[in-house]
């Protein structure tokens, strides 16, 4: 693979946020994000409208999240159902599921007992669909997806269960004392499916820093996926910048350079 064949991917979101800063339309930062190898994008299950408009600027979707609320039956299967239906519109290729956050008061082995459950069936609906399913490293404290223990057990309940590393977010919801992105990396490599690239400043872990200038191990990770033959995308996340699309082109340059 040569630097021109990387996949690299922006959130649907931050080109809606980079147009309005720009004052252009979002399908002309879809253009400019095509002319600088940026072609996947990550949507919410949401946001069918603007994937629709930004598929037929010529970009492809290449992962559709949302959260699911398991802990809460009802409400968790219309947001299942919803998710799966979108999701086949727009034809997704992979899926990423939030999990509920863990109630205040709820003991955590038991609401681990049912995001374990929910998300199981979630994944055999999705894979009867024809849809992979993964869940990332997230950033709220309060979820278990920001614990490796938690991610441990919820990886060894379904086997099928792929995982997003997002490489900024253990950083965050631990405030700079969290657990360690390398090692989630280490333990759940082999699930790894896609990357959410972001970085942070090491005096404020949930500020904003270009990729390559905070303290996230992000060249560390990449250089170890490329080297092992690594074909997925990398989306970048650089919302925390003014002009976000500038910050991405940049980023892109930045990834490009630790091939």
């Amino acid at each position: 693979m040569n630097s021109s064949e990387l996949n690299l991917a922006e959130f649907s979101v931050y080109i809606k946020w980079a147009a309005k800063y720009r004052g252009v339309t979002e399908e002309t930062i879809a253009h400019e994000m095509l002319a600088h190898g940026i072609r996947g994008l990550d949507a919410e299950y949401v946001e069918e409208e603007r994937v629709h408009r930004l598929s037929d600027a010529g970009m492809r979707l290449i992962s559709m999240y949302g959260s699911i609320h398991f802990l809460d039956p009802n409400r968790g299967k219309r947001e299942s159902d919803e998710f799966l239906k979108a999701a086949k519109r727009c034809r997704a290729p992979q899926l990423m599921v939030l999990p509920d956050n863990f109630p205040a008061g709820m003991n955590r082995g038991e609401a681990m007992d049912g995001i374990k459950s929910g998300l199981a069936e979630f994944t055999q609906l999705a894979e009867h669909e024809g849809f992979r399913v993964n869940i990332e490293s997230f950033g709220s404290a309060t979820n278990p997806c920001s614990r490796i223990c938690y991610l441990r057990q919820l990886f060894d309940a379904i086997p099928s269960l792929g995982f997003t590393i997002d490489t900024g977010n253990l950083f965050h919801a631990g405030n700079g004392q969290g657990d360690d992105i390398l090692e989630a990396f280490r333990l759940f490599r082999r699930r790894i499916r896609h990357v959410h690239l972001k970085d942070r400043p090491r005096d404020a872990p949930r500020g904003y820093a270009p990729l390559g200038r905070g303290v996230i191990p992000n060249e560390k990770i990449v250089r170890a996926l490329l080297e092992e033959g690594f074909d997925g995308w990398f989306t970048f996340e650089e919302a925390g910048a003014k002009d976000i699309a500038q910050a991405t082109y940049n980023a892109a340059d930045v990834l490009r350079s630790w091939r």
